[in-house]
């Protein structure tokens, strides 16, 4: 290379070499699974009234939420709700939906409907693989009243399920996990 190219070659490689970096990052952090934006964001400030017309009929319905998780003997996770009126008679009939989502994959959201099995009782079986802090989000509806609620639990994901996604890309199938104590569980 003739000296009167070098520095401008050097410059233009930087600059080059400057970009490419800032392209591959922002491409990067874009498809980062842990990062999420909330679609109801920025529709909060939009909806106050509304959100807050919704606060005062589930505290004027006073009905009462528990949720419990565990582990379904097929693999998945089993996910009970149990809903109970002011007087805690339980809540029959009722449609309950949810979305939830791991806090730390946020942007990955399970939705659906839990299905009524006994009185107040609603249930449902989920194929989820991560265990950790989960937000769900409710929303009932019986007749005309209509109620929604946030929980956040901890889930305890099969350990096979663990086991499986963390192996299977890595060894064939014939080929014995090298993790003794989760031998027996693949």
């Amino acid at each position: 290379m003739k000296p009167k190219y070098l520095w401008p070659g050097i410059i233009i490689g930087l600059l080059a070499f400057s970009v490419i970096t800032q392209i591959t990052l922002v491409l990067y952090s874009a498809s980062d699974p842990s990062f999420a934006l909330d679609p109801e964001y920025s529709a909060d400030s939009r909806t106050w009234d509304e959100k807050q017309k919704q606060t005062a009929i589930n505290t004027q319905l006073g009905w009462t939420v528990d949720l419990t998780t565990t582990l379904d003997p097929a693999g998945g996770v089993a996910v009970a709700v149990e809903l109970f009126d002011r007087w805690g008679k339980p809540i029959k009939d009722a449609t309950v939906a949810f979305e939830s989502f791991h806090l730390a994959r946020a942007n990955r959201v399970k939705s659906g409907a839990l299905a009524h099995v006994a009185d107040g009782r609603y249930e449902a079986t989920l194929d989820i693989v991560r265990s950790g802090q989960w937000e769900w989000r409710l929303a009932i509806d019986r007749e005309a009243d209509h109620f929604t609620h946030t929980i956040r639990t901890n889930v305890l994901a099969p350990a096979r399920t663990v086991a499986r996604i963390m192996h299977e890309a890595e060894r064939p199938a014939d080929e014995p996990t090298a993790w003794p104590l989760v031998r027996g569980l693949m």
